[in-house]
């Protein structure tokens, strides 16, 4: 276990980076266009329409070829976007029965590309949004609707002849899993592409607002990030990646029994580094079919303080407790997906996932891992659409948790009479804590374990989606959770969830 100041472990990393970044590299790389999903592709350079849509549009969606294109100062202005429609719906997350919640959540997204010249591009991306409560258990309902600017980038492609490219603006992080990071930053980026190896090394602060209902969120305000990334990529399903998150915290911890508003509560500060690989592969193997293998391991180090909150009135809560402890945790997540050599080409998988826990709470030092508060922990095994790997009702992070997942997936009937491809998959969690403990971290899990048992529970989803080439896009979810036996009297309650989107792509 390593022990070292922020500013150490900053350089380090920095360091290890760029000792990537100066590889030899290989031959261009042609990428393969076949049928065959789910592979990795390199940074098209020398095409920058390909180019600007590999970094700007998200890895959930798809565009057409063609798009509408006018002029604007004699140079080319490419718009496009997609109009969504889609609802959510969750019950007995709290083990009340009473916080059941329908919503209907439409958006509308705008993309524009402009072609300053062949050394210049820029991108901006914004979203009209509507959050609509039409079911609630208590029937109280709330809605809400805004615009987002997601995306607002120039880039510089192929600096003074080299293979660097130079990105600046509010623009997109995203991996291939999310399982590093899926988010929207203000940041300057610098780009590496030379044949099969590409890198990238990128400085990020929150700068402005970007939306019409939410200010910088606590938890991002002054704090500074280096992410990086390097890969080598030999086909398109064969590929090995190095990452490199290290964030340093200097928004400062509110003085004790100071009253905030509810909004402004940042429970840490954390000077903290991330550094991982991940490694993937296809191999056939024989009559018996193909085999996927993907693996992601990752440590994450560092020191943070820590500010303890109680409800002061309503609206509004107090300071009153603060502690600092250093943090050291580890995590893995491996998977291996079976092409079956039989009709429809079925694919089953097999994964786990463990994120370290901390065995001695008292002491002052925190064990457990923990993902980079970037996460999306969104994509998929080798079907058409991405999903929450971790479960879509429970949507834990990877932090003192192993998790266990089957799924068995297979081509399934277009609804008439569309043409298109669909998928239908049922996917199978088992969880349970690395070491038992009161706390839990979910993005919807709004009760705590015992802190004696770790078994969490099960879940099952299942997970059916659409496409009609480049235009039409729908998927649903149907998804329960079974409570364990770390929820003592309630162990084999159930919470549900259930989702749809449909997209028209343009």
């Amino acid at each position: 276990m390593f022990r070292s100041s922020a500013l150490k472990r900053l350089g380090y990393s920095t360091a290890a980076l760029a000792a990537l970044l100066a590889m030899a590299a290989q031959p261009a790389f042609a990428q393969e266009e076949n049928g065959d999903r789910g592979g990795d592709s390199v940074l098209q350079v020398d095409d920058v329409r390909a180019l600007a849509r590999q970094l700007g549009v998200s890895l959930d969606d798809t565009r057409p070829e063609e798009q509408y294109e006018t002029s604007a100062f004699g140079r080319p202005l490419i718009i496009g976007g997609e109009l969504e429609a889609a609802g959510q719906w969750r019950d007995n997350l709290d083990l009340t029965g009473e916080d059941g919640v329908g919503k209907l959540t439409p958006e509308a997204q705008l993309e524009f590309l402009y072609l300053f010249s062949d050394r210049m591009i820029a991108f901006a991306e914004v979203k009209a949004f509507v959050d609509s409560e039409v079911w609630t258990e208590t029937g109280d309902r709330e809605s809400d609707a805004g615009l987002d600017l997601r995306e607002a980038w120039v880039l510089a492609p192929r600096l003074f002849g080299s293979d660097f490219s130079l990105q600046v603006g509010r623009q997109q992080y995203q991996d291939r899993r999310e399982w590093w990071w899926n988010e929207n930053l203000d940041s300057v980026r610098l780009h590496y592409v030379q044949g099969r190896f590409t890198a990238f090394l990128g400085l990020a602060e929150a700068q402005i607002r970007t939306s019409t209902l939410e200010d910088i969120s606590p938890e991002d305000e002054d704090v500074v990030r280096v992410l990086g990334n390097a890969a080598y990529t030999w086909t398109r399903h064969d590929r090995l990646e190095a990452f490199l998150l290290s964030q340093q915290d200097h928004s400062g911890a509110p003085a004790l029994n100071a009253v905030l508003e509810e909004d402004d509560e940042d429970a840490a500060d954390s000077d903290l580094t991330w550094l991982g690989l991940r490694a993937r592969t296809r191999q056939s193997i024989g009559d018996a079919g193909k085999v996927f293998l993907s693996g992601d391991l990752a440590v994450v180090d560092g020191d943070e303080t820590v500010t303890e909150f109680v409800d002061f009135a309503p609206g509004q809560i107090q300071a009153v407790d603060r502690f600092s402890q250093e943090v050291s945790g580890w995590g893995a997540d491996v998977s291996l997906s079976w092409e079956l050599p039989i009709d429809l080409e079925p694919v089953a998988s097999i994964a786990f996932a463990y994120g370290s826990g901390d065995d001695t709470p008292a002491d002052a030092s925190d064990d457990s891992f923990r993902q980079s508060g970037l996460q999306g922990d969104n994509g998929k095994f080798r079907g058409i659409s991405r999903f929450r790997y971790y479960g879509e009702t429970l949507r834990p992070e990877l932090s003192n948790l192993r998790v266990l997942t089957l799924s068995l997936g297979s081509p399934a009937p277009a609804p008439a009479p569309v043409e298109g491809e669909a998928w239908i998959e049922a996917v199978f969690h088992n969880y349970a804590q690395a070491e038992a403990s009161t706390e839990f971290r979910s993005e919807r899990l709004d009760v705590d374990p015992n802190g004696v048992d770790e078994h969490l529970g099960d879940a099952l989803d299942v997970i059916y989606s659409f496409e009609s080439g480049r235009r039409w896009e729908f998927e649903a979810t149907l998804g329960g959770f079974r409570y364990g036996d770390a929820f003592g009297v309630d162990r084999g309650e159930w919470a549900y969830s259930a989702s749809f989107k449909l997209d028209y792509n343009f």
